[in-house]
């Protein structure tokens, strides 16, 4: 079985690299016939809390399923991230980049 290329693969493994030189840990969330619809890519786990991560390519926004299941999470008081870069994902953490 090969796994299907999308422009947010390689942001989901620099992502994962970033997680866990953080101290993070991270639940990929399966899609398909086999998950639920909607449901965010990832679920991070990060100085206490759990955080909802939806992985998009720039320019794409989340479909209505998506929306409904952000609407739920985000009413059980957790955090969902839609990440575009890495500098989303390290700002919705909290995670201060080093640049330059």
């Amino acid at each position: 079985m090969t796994r299907k290329r999308t422009p947010e693969t390689a942001l989901k493994r620099a992502a994962t690299q970033l997680v866990r030189l953080h101290g993070g840990f991270h639940l990929p969330i399966p899609g398909g016939a086999y998950g639920v619809s909607g449901a965010p890519d990832r679920i991070v786990f990060y100085q206490g809390r759990a955080y909802a991560v939806e992985f998009k390519a720039p320019g794409r926004k989340l479909g209505p399923a998506q929306e409904r299941i952000k609407a739920a999470i985000e009413a059980a008081g957790c955090p969902y991230l839609v990440v575009r870069s890495l500098e989303d994902l390290a700002a919705g953490l909290g995670i201060r980049l080093l640049t330059g």
